[in-house]
């Protein structure tokens, strides 16, 4: 269920709705108001107005996101690479059981009462 939550961006009061929590909104909007400042003591006593700071800080923030989908993207191949080598390896592991020759069964009961030293 949709809420309302109210938040403040580069001194600007927003109201957001969202099915998240209002905690959550809350902490994605300091980190977007702390990435603002930044971007905006960066300029220092240009002229850069608060949409062309917005504008800075979400190209910052599109290469985060970015580079962390790379990152993710890299840790999933790199999982599917070591399950594969593992899959062989029991694969391979496997095969070896299965060559190996079982042990030879032993006699039964009856068959071993039939010998020369259990009819005496």
């Amino acid at each position: 269920m949709k809420q309302s939550v109210e938040v403040e961006l580069a001194g600007q009061r927003l109201v957001i709705r969202t099915d998240e929590g209002p905690g959550y909104v809350q902490e994605l909007a300091e980190y977007v108001d702390a990435q603002l400042k930044q971007v905006a003591g960066n300029a220092g006593r240009s002229t850069l107005n608060v949409q062309r700071i917005a504008l800075l800080v979400a190209i910052a923030l599109a290469d985060e996101l970015f580079r962390e989908k790379d990152l993710h993207r890299r840790y999933r191949e790199q999982i599917t690479a070591k399950l594969q080598a593992l899959d062989a390896a029991l694969d391979e592991h496997g095969r070896r059981v299965d060559a190996i020759e079982p042990p030879p069964a032993k006699e039964s009961a009856s068959a071993a009462d039939d010998t020369p030293a259990a009819r005496e």
